[in-house]
């Protein structure tokens, strides 16, 4: 949203408006087939994809503007993304075999499979940030 309003200012209102209908109409079309797929978890899923991509397209009018990020920075925040997504599908896989062996069904389980999960999250992205050098974008 901080996005669509960057773009009001900058005088392309228009764009904001169809931006923001765009989203709002994907999110009403993902609606119910991630209802049925997802349950309870479709809304925050639907919004997400839907205001995702609604930046996408507001950054990508911004930065042509502006020109924020050049190609340099470009391949820096990929190499984040990446890293990211390498992280979240080893806490996945460890959450879903700890569960298997540790009950999250307590507070005691669930805190000591959070703690776990949280701890291997950190060194993995630590550990793939440092090697591939994405961290240097912070200096």
């Amino acid at each position: 949203m901080i996005l669509e309003n960057i773009l009001q200012v900058t005088h392309h209102m228009k764009k904001s408006m169809i931006y923001l209908a765009i989203a709002y109409i994907l999110k009403i079309v993902l609606q119910l087939p991630l209802t049925l797929a997802l349950g309870v978890y479709d809304p925050v899923v639907a919004t997400t994809i839907a205001f995702v991509i609604m930046s996408h397209f507001a950054f990508r009018l911004i930065n042509k503007q502006f020109e924020i990020v050049d190609k340099e920075m470009g391949k820096k925040l990929i190499r984040i993304l990446i890293d990211g997504i390498v992280m979240l599908v080893v806490v996945v896989v460890a959450n879903f075999l700890l569960v298997k062996v540790i009950s999250d069904a307590t507070k005691v389980g669930a805190i000591i499979v959070i703690a776990i999960c949280g701890i291997l999250g950190i060194l993995v992205y630590g550990f793939l940030s440092y090697k591939d050098g994405s961290l240097k974008i912070l200096i």
